[in-house]
């Protein structure tokens, strides 16, 4: 009875240690100890039931992950918790080519910018930097001059360029 608890133990945190591996970049480490995990899981489980048995516990449980894993990214459970997997699975676009769409808009900073801070630019809040290492107010004007090293960076609308929006 205890040999089969620990295989299927070792099974669930060879799968926990799996689903890790999306959250901490372990450059493969992670991905290597659930395999470990699970084959020990998998020998020590042939060990006690039939060859057939461990086949199928070993398939259905790689298949439930896998649903598993489908049914988090429809959720958006793995979104809060900072796992981006939507734009790798469905090849959406990348957070550079979006940056550079905003090389000419106009937005408010909404923290003070010394050099670093928030400002927002059509309704979203974006990490920015001012040129030259300015000083900004929160709740002025900006403007984004270019994109740098994925960097963002603006400056100070003037008065007259103000009217020009």
């Amino acid at each position: 009875m205890f040999d089969i608890v620990l295989a299927l133990v070792l099974l669930v945190l060879g799968y926990f240690v799996l689903l890790l591996e999306f959250a901490i970049p372990s450059f493969g480490l992670l991905t290597i100890v659930a395999l470990v995990l699970l084959g020990f899981g998998l020998i020590t489980l042939a060990g006690i039931v039939d060859t057939w048995v461990v086949v199928v516990v070993g398939t259905t449980s790689f298949l439930a992950f896998i649903v598993l894993l489908r049914f988090l990214m429809k959720s958006k459970v793995l979104n809060r918790l900072g796992i981006v997997l939507d734009e790798k699975i469905r090849g959406g676009s990348s957070k550079v080519a979006t940056q550079q769409e905003l090389t000419g808009k106009h937005g408010v900073a909404v923290s003070d910018l010394r050099p670093s801070g928030i400002v927002e630019i059509e309704g979203k809040r974006h990490d920015v930097v001012t040129d030259a290492g300015d000083y900004i107010e929160s709740g002025s004007k900006v403007i984004v001059v270019r994109i740098s090293t994925n960097t963002v960076v603006v400056e100070k609308l003037l008065d007259e360029e103000e009217g020009g929006e």
